[in-house]
């Protein structure tokens, strides 16, 4: 499985055919149609650069109001016999609606749209050229619209190259035709989330929720100073209070009145960092992904003042991330949250299997794509990458004579041959210019640990075990070379094989008792899902965020901030 491209297929491509005799043999508006087809025959000859205006406004998705158009005999879609139709209303309704999805209506004509449209009510009957222009602004805000929603308002290719994307089969023209005969556009908008429906709206709740915050003011911030924590007293402690209960963290005692904080003779000792308060704080570095101290040191007073007016755009972003799922997950899938450092299954909406993960350090990021797990192997030997045999390996063996053996790496020749490290020079070796590969037994010291799970991709990123266990009570977990470390991978490895005839867990455990390395293919292959997103919430309502740990929120907030 591959990713959505953030495009659409038209109907034409698809060889599909909209049937419009009804409205053919009404014969609505001709003089609109003629302007119609005019301007758009005119456009499709000339192919000036693909642009294409109506009253001023560029048009978004020519080619795809083309096709729309053509398919209906280029009759107007807004208007009937010269009246303009309350589907335009409800179109335009929808579209004033779109920052709540992080989008914004004004990349929509819903000004320009709304000025024509209240003008050609209000005076005489409206010229053709005006109704066809206005025709041409709605149907391009539906079609560009429904496109940003069904797959982003970006190419997300362009942001990160290692984005794999693959089309996917919705046609908008056809959805906006049938929209158009059902009189219910907002509807036909609303339900092109797909199977990620629950998360992205939920999502969408919390950005209306961290806005809100965002109008009243930005929340306390919480001072430099000494490490807050139970036992502390004053006003730094009182500032705390009602930061946490800003979020809904912390609900406060009926009996607390915090409002004696605005006396400047107040007591600074009457604020006190109690047990509740301590309670309060670890749920917040929980949802922030922090140590959970329980106390205010440096990474969560940092996390604290950050304003509610950056966590409602970190939230944005994100909801961008999640239009850039494919519309179907699957029955069942893995997903992998990078800036979360945690994996899952998912299967029929529900969490099934949930565990902590090692992702691609700075330098070498996991990247972000979709794929299918069609096999996994017991007991793996490990190819070691050239560039890490170049970088690290090689220094490590001039270095240290017994590094070979001690991590029982064998020399591997181009023709599978085994090469006897005692017959090369490593002081005068060119490690640019390699004519063997180094390779890692099955064993305890092996860095892929006793399972990996493959899905074969450009960037042989797979996900695999590992036997550093110890690292993953870092809560900052980015550390491998791309590829995706599982706490509890023979778990992962258990549910996937639950259907397999033959692999129950005697077997599996026989197979890694003889430590042989063991291929196993999937009966049916399970979707993967690689994403990054820094904000999101669980269905239990929690709004959780995370560090940008590759910095990649800035430059889609860029992209999102462009014209």
């Amino acid at each position: 499985m591959r990713r959505r491209a953030a495009t659409f297929c038209l109907a034409g491509l698809l060889g599909l055919t909209v049937m419009w005799a009804p409205l053919a043999a009404q014969e609505p508006g001709p003089e609109v149609r003629e302007v119609l087809r005019d301007r758009l025959e005119a456009w499709r000859a000339a192919e000036a650069a693909g642009l294409l205006e109506a009253s001023g406004d560029l048009m978004w998705q020519p080619q795809a109001a083309f096709r729309f158009y053509e398919q209906r005999g280029f009759w107007p879609a807004w208007s009937r016999d010269g009246t303009l139709l309350p589907v335009a209303d409800s179109l335009l309704s929808a579209l004033r609606r779109a920052g709540e999805d992080g989008l914004r209506s004004a990349d929509y004509h819903v000004d320009r749209a709304q000025a024509m449209l209240e003008t050609l009510r209000a005076g005489s009957p409206p010229p053709p050229g005006e109704l066809a222009d206005l025709d041409l602004l709605l149907t391009d805000a539906y079609l560009a619209y429904a496109s940003h929603l069904l797959a982003g308002r970006l190419e997300p290719v362009t942001l990160a190259p290692q984005f794999v994307e693959a089309p996917e089969g919705i046609d908008l023209p056809e959805r906006l035709a049938d929209a158009l005969a059902s009189d219910d556009v907002r509807w036909s908008l609303s339900e092109l989330v797909g199977d990620s429906e629950a998360g992205y709206r939920l999502l969408r709740t919390a950005l209306a929720q961290y806005r809100a915050l965002a109008a009243r003011g930005d929340w306390p911030s919480i001072p430099e100073g000494a490490v807050l924590e139970v036992g502390a007293e004053g006003i730094a402690v009182m500032l705390l209070r009602r930061r946490l209960a800003a979020t809904g963290d912390y609900p406060p005692p009926a009996d607390e009145d915090d409002d004696r904080a605005g006396d400047p003779v107040v007591d600074s000792k009457a604020f006190e960092f109690a047990a509740g308060l301590e309670v309060a704080l670890r749920r917040f570095q929980r949802r922030h992904g922090l140590l959970e101290t329980g106390a205010v040191d440096p990474m969560t007073r940092a996390a604290l003042n950050v304003s509610p007016g950056r966590r409602a755009r970190q939230i944005e972003v994100n909801l961008e991330r999640w239009r850039w799922l494919p519309h179907q997950l699957g029955g069942r899938y893995v997903l992998v949250n990078i800036a979360d450092f945690q994996g899952e299954v998912v299967e029929r909406g529900r969490r099934m299997l949930q565990m902590r993960a090692i992702v691609g350090s700075a330098y070498k990021q996991t990247p972000v794509f979709s794929d299918s797990i069609t096999y996994l192997v017991f007991n793996p030997s490990w190819r070691v990458p050239r560039d890490i045999t170049r970088d690290e390996m090689i220094p490590l063996i001039r270095h240290d004579p017994g590094y070979l053996e001690r991590e029982k790496l064998r020399i591997i020749g181009p023709d599978g041959e085994r090469i006897d490290p005692v017959t090369i020079d490593w002081a005068v070796l060119n490690p640019s210019r390699l004519p063997w590969r180094l390779e890692q037994a099955p064993g305890p010291r092996n860095v892929l640990g006793r399972v990996k799970f493959m899905f074969p991709n450009p960037y042989d990123v797979y996900l695999h075990g590992t036997p550093q266990p110890e690292l993953f009570q870092h809560a900052i977990r980015a550390f491998s070379h791309g590829c995706i470390r599982l706490e509890r991978p023979l778990d992962l490895a258990r549910y996937l094989l639950g259907t397999t005839a033959g692999w129950n867990q005697a077997r599996i455990d026989e197979v890694l008792a003889s430590g042989r390395e063991t291929t196993v293919t999937l009966v049916v292959p399970v979707p993967v899902y690689l994403e990054y997103w820094t904000a999101w919430v669980e269905p239990d309502g929690t709004v959780q965020f995370r560090d940008d740990i590759y910095q990649r929120d800035h430059a889609v907030e860029q992209a999102l901030d462009a014209q």
